[in-house]
């Protein structure tokens, strides 16, 4: 009876496990290069000052040097490449706290200077999801942004490992705030996928992923021109219809648009409409009617136009109504990839990461790199 019961927890345990236990790993000749990446945390001209709680180590060109505590930063003093690395590997660069080492490099045909971040692949992820995905939102959500964020920082990698840094700390690339932004349930998610990312044709994935697709997704050929990405179609997000950021609108008078349209050397915006949608619903070309012409221009330049930020997204419908052109719209970002409140809804209805990041990235494959 002991036996039969043994043997029945095995295999439940076995069971629980084995996704995880079968899971493929993946090899790759740039192990070493994946532990860690270069963030750009941005360009300076000015006096920087790099603190510490403890000794900082200082190599210049001719040499080395030691300092405690605070190193300043003078670009009117050098034009060489400095590398910083600390005590307690970590250091405060304008308030924020980071992981890992500073390199500063002189930035070519200007008097700026590059600050680059090399930080753990792992410690960078930590800085990445919480500011990319509210921590208090499902652990398998985070776990979905989690590996998404690893595969996005992989590809760039791989992109151009050669180049002064791999990803910008913003939302060029995808948002970073170092260790202030860290918190345990992040962390947690973080750890628990450690070394996770999605392959397809055993090459990393292209992960992009935004706040809410408003509904339905977006094929990335529509928004940068990209094609022979299959595992990014167009799908259904129905749970993104719960989000607070879900509907949206702005009013712009005319002229407020002509600044904004400034441009297209239009010398009177009439009239603005959707000439071209694309299969997701969303704008794709629009038909600018001016005082004496009348031109087409991309969705995309539109909304880079008007503020991405103000214009959440190309599912919208414009109308001049006295005097102003309304635009109401859904979803938030350029809707290709993983909805990042859809992965919230489907992890809230018991949904694993794995299930979240097999549906919005159709056909590849979860493994750890080895």
């Amino acid at each position: 009876m002991i036996r039969y019961t043994y043997l029945i927890f095995v295999f439940i345990l076995l069971q629980n496990s084995c996704s995880s236990f079968f899971q493929k790993s993946w090899k790759t000749q740039n192990k070493e290069l994946l532990k860690t990446i270069r963030v750009n945390l941005g360009k300076f001209d000015s006096l920087q000052e790099i603190k510490s709680n403890g000794k900082i180590y200082v190599q210049l060109a001719l040499g080395k040097e030691e300092v405690d505590n605070i190193y300043l930063f003078q670009p009117n003093e050098t034009r060489e490449k400095i590398k910083l690395s600390f005590d307690t590997k970590q250091f405060i660069l304008k308030d924020l706290p980071y992981k890992g080492e500073l390199e500063i490099i002189p930035e070519p045909n200007t008097t700026k200077f590059v600050f680059v971040n090399k930080v753990p692949m792992e410690e960078y992820l930590m800085g990445v999801v919480p500011a990319e995905m509210p921590s208090s939102w499902h652990l398998e959500a985070l776990k979905s942004q989690a590996v998404a964020a690893r595969t996005y920082a992989v590809d760039s990698i791989l992109a151009a490992p050669n180049s002064t840094y791999h990803v910008e700390s913003t939302t060029q690339s995808q948002v970073y705030g170092g260790i202030k932004r860290e918190t345990v349930r992040s962390n947690q998610a973080v750890r628990e996928t450690t070394g996770e990312i999605l392959l397809y044709k055993d090459k990393p994935a292209r992960t992009f992923y935004h706040s809410n697709s408003g509904g339905k997704t977006e094929s990335p050929e529509h928004v940068w021109g990209y094609s022979g990405l299959h595992y990014l179609p167009v799908v259904e997000s129905p749970h993104c219809k719960q989000a607070t950021n879900f509907e949206w609108k702005i009013a712009l008078s005319r002229t407020e648009m002509q600044d904004k349209l400034k441009s297209l050397e239009l010398e009177e915006i009439k009239n603005i409409k959707t000439l071209e949608t694309t299969p997701s619903g969303r704008a794709k070309t629009l038909e600018i009617e001016g005082k004496e012409k009348t031109i087409t221009m991309n969705a995309v330049e539109f909304r880079r136009a008007i503020g991405q930020t103000v214009m959440r997204s190309l599912l919208f419908e414009i109308q001049l109504e006295e005097e102003r052109f309304l635009i109401k719209g859904q979803g938030f970002g350029h809707g290709v990839g993983m909805s990042q409140w859809g992965s919230k809804g489907m992890a809230e209805k018991d949904y694993n990461y794995k299930d979240i990041l097999a549906y919005y990235y159709r056909g590849t494959e979860l493994v750890n790199i080895e």
